[in-house]
């Protein structure tokens, strides 16, 4: 968590705010030429190592990306909103630089796993079924909603509501049928799941369960007291004791897990500027709250 904040103070003003369009239109032009000249991706745009290390061919590490995402009109503009519309609540969540962070760790990702493929495991990348896209690096931006937020409900075909954790469940389903089938659609799969693991383990700092567990300890107890400023507490004296004993007080207390600066001192506390007050989140939990 702590090597994640230092390269995002270090690199904020790289962050790209409207990535996730230029992905979008990637796709759409990519649909446009799989309907017009189907042959021409395949040709020459597709993700193929032979291509690249034998004839130079190096733009073919980003034109993979125009990969179709469906051969059905219809489904392809409902994806392409599906889409848009997740990875700005990621944005809101997360904020820009760290969907920067899950695209481009997911693109990177995918090409050194379908390296791997080709010279490892000598699969043919790039010719028949083995065609690699982004499609289910796309799907996996569901899981990092249902992860972060699983309770954020969604409109299935713009009228059903459903909750991310649903849609996650299916999300997995899909990512099983995809690994069993094999093919091109195995490879992606296997690299979305790889990118979800290292996202979480380089700015979550992983799966804490002990995190999670005193989370449910701290609402359980239903302490949802409001951060007081240093300065104004006030410490109880006994009249029955001569001599006063004071306990230290601390300065920032996290909101939604409920730990101080005393039980972490080197813990970093920051005001949600979006809470409705003055609430204080530790690292760990400043972009992973529900907003008061």
């Amino acid at each position: 968590m702590k090597f994640f904040m230092k390269l995002e103070r270090r690199f904020a003003h790289r962050k790209m705010p409207n990535l996730m369009i230029g992905l979008v239109g990637l796709y759409a032009i990519g649909g446009m030429l799989f309907f017009t000249n189907p042959t021409l991706y395949f040709q020459y745009l597709g993700l193929n190592f032979d291509m690249i290390f034998g004839f130079g061919q190096v733009w073919r590490l980003i034109t993979f990306l125009l990969f179709p995402i469906s051969g059905n009109v219809f489904f392809m503009l409902i994806a392409l909103y599906v889409y848009f519309l997740i990875a700005k609540a990621m944005e809101r969540l997360w904020g820009t630089f760290r969907l920067n962070f899950i695209i481009v760790s997911g693109v990177i990702v995918t090409i050194l796993t379908a390296a791997a493929a080709r010279y490892i495991f000598q699969l043919p990348i790039g010719f028949g079924t083995y065609q690699i896209g982004n499609n289910y690096l796309n799907l996996s931006l569901f899981l990092f909603i249902a992860l972060s937020m699983p309770e954020q409900q969604f409109l299935f075909y713009f009228i059903v509501p459903v909750k991310a954790k649903y849609i996650a469940i299916l999300d997995l389903v899909l990512f099983g049928f995809a690994i069993y089938g094999g093919g091109g659609g195995r490879i992606e799969a296997i690299a979305a799941l790889l990118n979800l693991v290292f996202v979480f383990l380089i700015i979550n700092g992983g799966f804490s369960f002990k995190q999670r567990k005193r989370r449910r300890q701290f609402q359980r107890a239903g302490n949802t007291k409001r951060h007081v400023p240093p300065g104004s507490q006030r410490v109880e004296r006994s009249s029955a004791k001569p001599h006063h004993e004071f306990k230290p007080v601390p300065k920032h207390r996290c909101t939604a897990c409920g730990v101080t600066d005393l039980d972490e001192p080197d813990m970093d506390f920051r005001y949600c500027s979006k809470c409705n007050g003055m609430f204080e989140y530790c690292e760990k939990h400043i972009r992973d709250h529900e907003h008061l």
